[in-house]
């Protein structure tokens, strides 16, 4: 009864052990994916930051572009005007 008593005290000590090592493994391994997931965080929120800023910088060239496009439109109006003007000039010293 002695012997059987303290095998099953062996056996419990070893369950025990083995039931430590595995709580161990786990908030190791709980550990290791929190930080993980804190700089997949980061680097998500870095990316956003830079997608903004991207997104930013589009719309201004967009804003830009707008400019120099209406600026080219009144160009060639003035050009087109002028244009008249130089054939009028033209018109009227070789028939004037």
């Amino acid at each position: 009864m002695c012997r059987e008593i303290s095998a099953l005290e062996s056996q419990l000590f070893e369950m025990n052990d083995y039931t430590s090592k595995i709580v161990e493994r786990r908030q190791k391994d709980i550990q290791n994916k929190t930080l993980e997931n804190s700089e997949l965080l980061n680097d998500l929120n870095q990316l956003r930051q830079r997608n903004k800023d991207l997104e930013h910088k589009i719309r201004r060239k967009q804003f830009k572009k707008k400019k120099i496009n209406e600026e080219i439109k009144e160009y060639k109006r003035i050009e087109r005007e002028l244009n008249g003007q130089i054939q009028i000039v033209i018109i009227s010293k070789l028939f004037g």
